[in-house]
């Protein structure tokens, strides 16, 4: 896994779904997004990344409550076509013809880890 700053070309954001943990049994919301990186980014120019979104839910005050596909699309309005910090990981496998491939996943950074990468960078 390494921390990269890309430029999202697009945001494709998709349906959310239900999933439910193996450890514990508990049920999450969540939602894929599809981030097309553009063209001219150094790291991985016009590949696309994956990002899980997750709903939340507030144990105190219902009204602070978001599901995953309205925290997803808040992520496309607030990052499309700007350039963001990720946790990428790549992962290797074989595609349908037997050829070896790498998929990207990513994971939204926390404020403290955006700023820490800001000024690694500088």
């Amino acid at each position: 896994m390494s921390i990269k700053k890309i430029k999202v070309g697009s945001v494709f954001v998709n349906e959310s779904k239900e999933i439910t943990s193996k450890k514990d049994g508990k049920k999450y919301d969540v939602c894929d997004v599809n981030v097309k990186i553009a063209d001219d980014c150094p790291d991985y120019a016009g590949r696309y990344i994956r990002l899980g979104v997750f709903g939340y839910t507030d144990p105190k005050d219902p009204t602070k409550n978001k599901t995953s596909k309205e925290k997803a699309d808040y992520w496309k309005t607030q990052n499309d076509g700007k350039e963001v910090w990720l946790e990428i990981n790549e992962e290797k496998y074989t595609d349908k013809d037997g050829f070896e491939a790498t998929a990207l996943r990513g994971k939204t950074l926390s404020k403290a880890k955006q700023e820490v990468a800001e000024q690694m960078s500088k």
